[in-house]
């Protein structure tokens, strides 16, 4: 269990500083940068998350839902390119990067790798609604926009 629970923390962590630091290297404002923060958990916790930093509701919803079909459209599509089965693992990995319409992508998939899909939704927006709160200033901050 904790080897999941720190799997998929590193997981949102990382996203989210990956996305932070390409819309900084393209540019963006500060509001974007705080949007596409929280893309990589489902929709209604991302706007729970955004509401202290008044981000637009709009924008917050749609970072959301196209990071989710990106990674139900190209996570299937990547593990077949590295020959990847729908593994424990892998289901994990789409509950995190796709959220909910990953798992539903994955619906007729591996039973455990749906399991753990709907496991790794649910731990990474609860550990993102913890985390994220306390990093992100000081993540806009390190990206230049403080």
């Amino acid at each position: 269990v904790a080897k999941v629970i720190g799997a998929v923390l590193a997981g949102g962590m990382v996203s989210s500083a990956v996305a932070v630091a390409v819309a900084a290297a393209c540019g963006a404002d500060r509001a974007v940068m705080g949007v596409v923060s929280v893309k990589s958990v489902t929709a209604p916790i991302a706007l729970a998350i955004h509401m202290p930093y008044e981000l637009d509701r709009g924008m917050v919803a749609a970072a959301c839902v196209l990071a989710g079909v990106y990674g139900a459209v190209v996570l299937p599509l990547l593990a077949s390119w590295l020959r990847l089965d729908e593994s424990a693992g892998y289901g994990l990995g789409v509950g995190v990067t796709a959220h909910g319409i990953g798992v539903g992508a994955r619906g007729g998939s591996c039973p455990s790798a749906v399991g753990l899909a709907v496991a790794g939704l649910a731990i990474n927006g609860v550990l993102t609604a913890v985390w994220l709160p306390l990093r992100l200033e000081p993540m806009l901050t390190l990206f230049g926009h403080g």
